[in-house]
């Protein structure tokens, strides 16, 4: 029997930034998408539409599993 954990303390992990920013969570393009059209109405937020989650590495992870070998 085995338990792998992967990302034990489930840590931001970035894997890619903004250019504009160098930042992982804000782009400046958020900023003047606000100014052009503040009142947007679609299916998602501002916020939703500029963040991206595949700039992280996977949230923490946990497998069970048993192993027999003859």
């Amino acid at each position: 029997m085995f338990v792998n954990v992967y990302n034990v303390f489930d840590f931001d992990n970035a894997k890619w930034v903004n250019t504009d920013t160098g930042d992982p969570y804000f782009s400046f393009g958020l900023l003047d998408a606000r100014k052009i059209n503040p009142n947007l109405y679609g299916i998602n937020t501002l916020e939703q539409l500029y963040y991206n989650p595949t700039n992280f590495s996977e949230p923490r992870r946990v497998e069970f599993g048993v192993r027999y070998n003859f």
